[in-house]
């Protein structure tokens, strides 16, 4: 990997070679990074590489679900991102997945992600009903 951060929100992602090699924090800082640098390349007008960037958070927060990682965060990352696309089959699928696996730690938390399924099974129903007329 090269070199080792202080505290996992110092990581550049210009200088992380391979980022399966990054703890779990790590990855999860790194993801949210490659997220705001998508941002700032969309206000800037470089939507190609915006995409290519949250292609590249997404595939990072898939890493950790499907290590069965325990905190919400990359759950909670995938389940926006695929909104946004208004991917309802794989919000869905993230949302059941943490569920599952995602140590929640209050009620709260738990009602919260609940919540979220059922407004996405919602919104896929609407969807599929409108496509069918």
């Amino acid at each position: 990997m090269g070199k080792k951060w202080d505290k996992p929100q110092d990581i550049d992602p210009d200088q992380v070679e391979y980022w399966r090699e990054l703890s779990a924090p790590e990855k999860n800082y790194y993801a949210r990074k490659l997220e705001r640098r998508a941002v700032q390349a969309d206000l800037e007008s470089e939507e190609a590489y915006s995409n290519r960037l949250i292609e590249k958070a997404k595939e990072v927060y898939w890493h950790l679900v499907e290590k069965e990682f325990v905190g919400s965060f990359p759950y909670e990352r995938l389940a926006i991102l695929y909104r946004k696309e208004d991917d309802y089959d794989n919000e869905i699928r993230v949302l059941k997945r943490c569920l599952k696996h995602a140590k929640l730690k209050t009620e709260k938390k738990q009602r919260k992600f609940e919540n979220r399924l059922d407004r996405s099974e919602d919104l896929k129903e609407r969807r599929e009903k409108s496509d069918d007329e």
